[in-house]
């Protein structure tokens, strides 16, 4: 018959070995099958060049970063608890999409969505063959969000034609 008062020790033995073999398995897990505790917000930066183009073609460059506010956790399946989460790393982070929506006034000229690098940077560049009345266009841009940040726009730009 056991003895009633090694019970606590062996439930104690018993839950320190669990969390050994979870975070033996979290470690040997691929990237893919990890999901993100809780979504973060993100910032996401915009930048145009040039501010005005009078010939056709119209080209011009949007460049911007988009990095996460603060740093997501990076849990495996069913965990809830961020104590057994690892920081993520930013291979993770810097992953998704940016859209970059140019318009004239409500009616949308063109558009073109990206993937952000390594770095979390991106760069769009546009070329506008279609003549254009002389004027304003606005661009919108837009981080798409991932599986750490959540999505996010950048401010409106504006370019002359």
């Amino acid at each position: 018959m056991p003895h009633p008062e090694g019970t606590p020790i062996l439930k104690r033995l018993l839950v320190l070995v669990a969390a050994c073999v979870t975070a033996l398995l979290l470690s040997s897990m691929p990237a893919s099958s990890q999901t993100a505790l809780v979504k973060v917000r993100s910032t996401a930066t915009a930048s145009v060049t040039p501010k005005t183009d009078r010939k056709r073609p119209y080209r011009f460059t949007v460049k911007g970063t988009v990095l996460p506010v603060t740093r997501p956790l990076k849990c495996g399946p069913g965990v809830t608890n961020p104590r057994y989460c690892t920081p993520a790393t930013a291979r993770d982070v810097c992953r998704g999409k940016v859209r970059v929506i140019i318009k004239r006034g409500s009616r949308r000229v063109t558009r073109k969505t990206v993937s952000l690098r390594s770095n979390c940077r991106y760069t769009v560049r546009f070329t506008i063959r279609r003549r254009q009345k002389p004027g304003r266009l606005t661009l919108s841009t837009r981080f798409l969000g991932n599986t750490y940040m959540v999505a996010k726009s950048a401010r409106t730009l504006r370019v002359r034609v």
